[in-house]
């Protein structure tokens, strides 16, 4: 596949119809031209792991998931005979890829030795935006969120923010009837991580309360999740919801709204210093310029159609200030997670790896080459944030403003992250 770089560097497939980062069925009709066996016990193991995720047994050790694999393995190879006959792949996250995968799983139980395998072995990062703002910080609190510290399981950052909502939600006092009803009700249905989670992983991205609010009610209240509230009530319990989770979000990842809410800031002083772009130099050598435009709107009078009138938009010279400041912080943290990304896959060729598959966040090799990729993903990732300080970096590119004073930096030890399972898993 041929891959292109937006202005934030970040990779994008130049296909249709097929892609490694398409749907469900486009990702499970594609396979390594090459296949490789699996002749280690860490490649086998990852290649279990590969299935579990899969299907969605994600949040349990990585031991748990092998063994979660091997306890079924009767039923994986029922489905990969008769995928009619037996359904339980549907129930899968990904259905079409574990299918594909139970495909492969039953030619490996099969062949043994002499099978290889074709498919990706994936590995996420955790809420991802938000790792590269806590290394960046060094934010011990959201890096154990976000797994950048070695734990027994996968730290949940979504049900973490759930957890303290409740808390909040739990301590609240001295509210009228109405939002007290809220409050009752909102504790009687219970906070889980799917009523936070497009509000806590959007957060690097520029999402705001509002923005909150909006998932509380789009994906989750209109869906019919929530029967203790009428559908005319929908729109006034997401907002009253939507102050505790985003305090919420703020107690579990404070150095990241530290950040976004300095790179905003610093937005508005560079175009007032005279600036129309915005310009810095991420730690792959990318540069980055992020340009965004007043637009100015030409109205054509005519005689077709009983005098219609057409607008025709063009772009001014003018910089538009709240589309820098509405930008900054999620194309800044793009840029970093694509220059993980591209040193990654830089490292893996130098060490032989030939086959990637990769999705910004979603790092893939064959399950006899996961072993080293998973030792790059780290490795990369500490030497990238210990031999720069992207903050810094970016002001020093603009010495003739005076920034306000940057977040302190947290204890966290970066180099943690090489024992950390579930960095990336």
């Amino acid at each position: 596949f041929v891959y292109a770089a937006d202005f934030r560097g970040r990779l994008y497939a130049l296909t249709t119809g097929v892609s490694p980062q398409g749907s469900d069925m486009q990702k499970a009709l594609l396979e390594f031209a090459d296949g490789k066996p699996l002749l280690s016990r860490k490649s086998q193991d990852w290649f279990c792991i590969a299935g579990a995720n899969r299907f969605g047994f994600d949040k349990a050790s990585l031991q748990d998931r092998v063994k979660w694999v091997m306890d079924r393995k009767e039923a994986f190879m029922a489905i990969a005979s008769d995928p009619i006959g037996y359904r339980d792949w549907t129930e899968a996250d990904s259905p079409l890829q574990f299918l594909a995968w139970c495909f492969e799983f039953a030619e490996w139980q099969t062949k043994g030795d002499a099978f290889v395998s074709r498919i990706a072995v994936g590995m996420d990062g955790s809420c991802n935006g938000l790792q590269n703002f806590s290394a960046m910080l060094r934010d011990e609190i959201g890096g154990r969120a976000t797994n950048l510290i070695p734990g027994p399981k996968p730290n949940d950052i979504y049900q973490m923010v759930a957890d303290v909502t409740k808390m909040r939600l739990g301590a609240m006092t001295g509210l009228d009837e109405n939002r007290e009803s809220y409050r009752q009700r909102w504790l009687k249905h219970g906070m889980n991580r799917t009523l936070v989670k497009r509000s806590v992983m959007t957060l690097p991205y520029g999402s705001t309360r509002f923005s909150s609010a909006e998932f509380i009610e789009g994906d989750y209240l209109k869906a019919g999740k929530v029967p203790e509230f009428a559908k005319d009530e929908y729109r006034r319990a997401s907002a009253f919801l939507s102050f505790p989770v985003w305090e919420s979000i703020g107690d579990v990842v404070v150095k990241a709204r530290e950040a976004m809410e300095w790179l905003q800031d610093a937005s508005g002083l560079i175009l007032k210093a005279g600036h129309s772009q915005i310009m810095w130099v991420s730690p792959s050598g990318f540069p980055v310029i992020q340009s965004y435009w007043e637009q100015i709107d030409h109205r054509i009078n005519t005689k077709l159609c009983g005098a219609t009138k057409i607008l025709v938009p063009s772009e001014s010279k003018d910089a538009h200030p709240r589309k820098h400041r509405n930008g900054i912080a999620p194309n800044f943290v793009h840029s970093l997670d694509a220059a993980h990304l591209t040193l990654t896959i830089n490292a893996a060729k130098a060490q032989g790896i030939d086959a990637l598959a990769m999705i910004h966040d979603d790092y893939g090799t064959h399950a006899a080459d996961a072993p080293v990729l998973y030792k790059l993903i780290r490795s990369v990732f500490v030497d990238m944030y210990e031999s720069n300080d992207p903050l810094a970096q970016f002001a020093a590119r603009y010495p003739e403003v005076t920034f306000k004073a940057m977040p302190s930096k947290g204890n966290l030890d970066l180099a943690a992250v090489l024992e950390s399972e579930y960095f990336f898993s």
